[in-house]
């Protein structure tokens, strides 16, 4: 089985050398598979599969032009769907 080309998915630095809870959870209901590593000066990179990072940007992309098109026929509603799937500044 060929192994997957993993991406940097988020990199960031941590006084405890341990991944937030909210990133850790977000990364683990999203990739099917994911790498972790630490370094000396407590960064933290998370990389994972470059082709499920393209997959899930596809999907962004395609539910933002859906919430455009409800918007036209109700922009309240579609500023609630876009809050509630995470489309933060959602006009």
């Amino acid at each position: 089985m060929e192994e997957d080309e993993l991406e940097v998915y988020v990199s960031s630095k941590s006084l405890v050398w341990r991944m937030p809870t909210n990133s850790l959870n977000e990364v683990e209901t999203s990739f099917t598979k994911f790498k972790v590593d630490f370094s000396r000066d407590g960064g933290i990179t998370v990389k994972v599969p470059k082709r499920e990072i393209e997959l899930v940007e596809t999907l962004r992309e395609g539910l933002y032009a859906l919430l455009k098109e409800i918007e036209k026929e109700n922009s309240v509603l579609a500023r609630r769907l876009a809050y509630r799937y995470g489309f933060r500044g959602w006009k």
